[in-house]
C-alpha cells in the first residue's frame, strides 16, 4: 500500500490546484491586454531596481531556509539523535526545489531526505512535516488576518460593505489561527497516546492491528514527540515567529530596491506578505501562479501601483522569493549524486 493509498487521487487534486491558478493567470493577462499593458514601462520598472537591495533581499531569504533546518532540528531532537543542522539545509534546499519543480507532491521530498540522513524513520519525519505546517499555517494566518483588516480599516473610498467583508474575514482568518493552536493544543496534551488509541479503536472494530501498522504509528507519536514538552513548543513557535521576521525584513528590503515601493510601512510590508503567502498555496510545478498574480492584484488595487510597474515587481519577487532555492537546492542534489528523475520518482518509492 503507498502512501495516500490512491496517488491518482492526489494528482486529481494537484491537477485542480493548478487549474486554478492557470485561471488567475489567464484572467490576468486578458485584464492586461484590455488595459492596454506597456511593455518598455514594464522592462522601466526591472531596469530601474536598486540590485543591492535584491541581493539582501536574497540572503536573508536564505538564512530563512536555514532557520526551517534549525526549527526542524528542535523537531527531531526527541528522537534520540544530534542531528547536522547542514544536512537538515542541504535536504530544505532540496525540498523546496522539489517543491518549485515538482508542485505540491514536492513536499514529501524533505522528510524523505531528512529520514534517510538522520536515519530516522520516515513516518516520524511526517509527523515533524505535520508540526511544521501547522505553525506555518498559524503564522500564515495570522499575517492574512491581519492584511484584511488593516486594508479594511484603511480603505475609506470603499463601500461599507466591502470594507465590512475585509474585516470579517480578517478575524475569521485569526479564528483559524485559533484553531492551529487548537490544533498544537491537543497534540501537547494527547499525540503520547496516539498508538495505543489507534490500536484500541481498531480492536474494537474487531479488527486485527497488523505489527506494521503499530510500528508505524509507534513512529508517527515519535515524530510527534515533540510536541508533548511545552519547552519544545515555545521554542518552535520562537523559531516560527524568527523565521517569519526574517522573512518579513527580506520583503522590507525587496521594497527598498524600487522607487515605487522604497517609502512603504512595515505595516504595508505586512499587507503584502500576508496577501502573497495566502496566494502561495497555489502552485503550478516549475511556475508557481499564485505569487505572481496575487502580488501584482495588490500592487495595482491596494497600492495603487501601475499595471506595468506592479508586473515587473511581481515577478522579481517570484524570483527572489520561489526560484532563488532551486540552483542551491540543485547543486545540493547533484553534490549527492541525485537527478530530478530520482526528485520525481521518490513519492512513489515511499511505503507506508
Amino acid at each position: 500500500m503507498r502512501i495516500l493509498s490512491h496517488r491518482r487521487f492526489f494528482h486529481v487534486g494537484v491537477l485542480l490546484a493548478a487549474a486554478a491558478a492557470l485561471a488567475a493567470i489567464a484572467w490576468f493577462a486578458w485584464e492586461a491586454r484590455r488595459e492596454g499593458f506597456q511593455s518598455a514601462e514594464f522592462w522601466a520598472s526591472i531596469r530601474h531596481v536598486n540590485w543591492q537591495w535584491i541581493f539582501v533581499t536574497g540572503a536573508l531569504m536564505i538564512l530563512a531556509y536555514y532557520g526551517r533546518a534549525l526549527r526542524w532540528a528542535v523537531m527531531i531532537e526527541p528522537l534520540g539523535c544530534t542531528p547536522s543542522s547542514w544536512n537538515l539545509f542541504k535536504a530544505t534546499a532540496i525540498g523546496f526545489t522539489a517543491v518549485v519543480l515538482l508542485g505540491r507532491p514536492g513536499e514529501l521530498v524533505r522528510p524523505y531526505l531528512i529520514s534517510q540522513s538522520e536515519r530516522v524513520p520516515f513516518a516520524s519525519q511526517l509527523a515533524a512535516w505535520l508540526i511544521e505546517r501547522v505553525y506555518d499555517i498559524l503564522m500564515v494566518v495570522g499575517l492574512f488576518g491581519f492584511a484584511l483588516v488593516y486594508v479594511g480599516r484603511q480603505g475609506d473610498d470603499a463601500p461599507r460593505a466591502a470594507r465590512l467583508a475585509m474585516q470579517t474575514g480578517g478575524w475569521v482568518a485569526g479564528l483559524g489561527a485559533l484553531i492551529c493552536l487548537a490544533v498544537l493544543f491537543a497534540l501537547h496534551r494527547w499525540s503520547g497516546d496516539l498508538q495505543t488509541r489507534v490500536s484500541d479503536l481498531v480492536r474494537a472494530a474487531g479488527w486485527q492491528v497488523p505489527a506494521a501498522l503499530e510500528e508505524k504509528l509507534q513512529a508517527l507519536a515519535d515524530g510527534l514527540h515533540a510536541t508533548r514538552r511545552l519547552s519544545s513548543v515555545l521554542r518552535l513557535f520562537a523559531w516560527s515567529v524568527l523565521e517569519w521576521a526574517v522573512i518579513a525584513a527580506g520583503y522590507a528590503a525587496f521594497f527598498r530596491a524600487f522607487p515605487e515601493t522604497a517609502g512603504f510601512s512595515l505595516a504595508q510590508t505586512l499587507v503584502f506578505l500576508g496577501f502573497v503567502a495566502f496566494g502561495s498555496i497555489i502552485q503550478i510545478p516549475g511556475i508557481g501562479g499564485g505569487i505572481q498574480v496575487v502580488s501584482t492584484v495588490v500592487l495595482v488595487e491596494f497600492f495603487g501601483i501601475r499595471l506595468e510597474t506592479a508586473t515587473g515587481i511581481s515577478i522579481l519577487v517570484w524570483a527572489v522569493a520561489m526560484l532563488l532555492v532551486v540552483p542551491i537546492g540543485l547543486a545540493f542534489a547533484l553534490h549527492g549524486g541525485m537527478r530530478l528523475a530520482k526528485l520525481k520518482s521518490i513519492t512513489s518509492e515511499i511505503k507506508t
